[in-house]
């Protein structure tokens, strides 16, 4: 069962849709392959906490803080079109990125303005785009009096739902998408690093570019013509339209029905269609967003 407020935010776009339609069949009949999926389904081998380049392992707390660092630039790494990446821009580079910026790190929760303005130097002469957002997300960190030391709180004495709610309650940057897609993936980030949250289980897929079109190529979720002509020619959509919004909203809840359907949750089948992104031949829809 996942996070019931996100759902039922989807739920609203998905009750007639005009774009983006869901085929409860499909999904019985992938529910029903899963067994045979089990090695894309596991997440693998889960991490202890962070190790820098340098071998310096960081400590649980500043684990928390760098995938909360992380996670709020964690979005859009291409300019206009898919392929168009100057320096090679993407999450492993931005993850590289925080790693050398680091040593400016000060204590258990010192995210210092040196670190912050290091990082975005770096991300400035790799030609990142969306800077001045990547800027202000970053910036908002070191500003919000005690969101960091609630967060980490929040990790060692919540539930992942309120520790979703203190992530999007604290830092506008990451309660500002309707669908808390970097909130959640924070969340699953730590849980990859050795970082115990119960009832983790309850969250939904964290929705993005690469989760609807690779349930469109399951057969899951079927375009209409007009949406499928502007996927497919790499036409812009803009954030917060009926199109884009019925994309993520879709993939929410078929991936909801997928979960009920197969008794594995919501980051198994985040990891299942994760993976299966690169042998998917058709192109993702276009959005310029902060949102994923």
């Amino acid at each position: 069962m996942m996070n019931v407020e996100v759902v039922n935010f989807a739920k609203q776009f998905c009750s007639k849709p005009k774009y983006v339609f869901i085929n409860e069949k499909n999904i019985a009949r992938l529910a029903r392959e899963f067994p045979y999926y089990k090695n894309l389904l596991q997440w693998g081998e889960r991490t202890n906490y962070v190790v820098l380049d340098q071998g310096e392992k960081l400590t649980k707390s500043q684990t928390i803080v760098f995938e909360l660092m992380a996670n709020s630039i964690n979005y859009c790494y291409w300019y206009g079109y898919p392929t168009v990446r100057p320096c090679g821009s993407s999450s492993v580079k931005m993850y590289e990125l925080l790693k050398r910026s680091w040593k400016l790190y000060s204590g258990e929760f010192g995210i210092t303005a040196g670190i912050v303005y290091r990082l975005i130097e770096l991300m400035t002469f790799y030609r990142f785009p969306l800077l001045s957002e990547r800027v202000k997300h970053l910036e908002e960190l070191t500003q919000s009096p005690g969101g960091i030391e609630r967060v980490v709180s929040a990790v060692n004495t919540c539930d992942a739902t309120e520790l979703l709610r203190k992530v999007a309650n604290s830092f506008v940057g990451f309660g500002e998408d309707l669908f808390l897609k970097r909130a959640q993936l924070f969340i699953f980030a730590l849980l990859r690093r050795g970082i115990e949250i119960p009832g983790f289980e309850k969250l939904s897929v964290p929705a993005d570019y690469q989760l609807p079109n690779v349930l469109r190529k399951l057969e899951i979720l079927k375009y209409s013509r007009k949406l499928k002509k502007k996927v497919d020619d790499f036409d812009l959509i803009i954030k917060g339209s009926r199109m884009e919004v019925e994309l993520r909203a879709a993939t929410i809840i078929a991936c909801d029905k997928l979960s009920k359907a197969s008794g594995y949750n919501s980051m198994e089948i985040d990891n299942f269609l994760w993976q299966l992104r690169k042998k998917v031949s058709n192109t993702h829809h276009c959005t310029i967003t902060t949102d994923y």
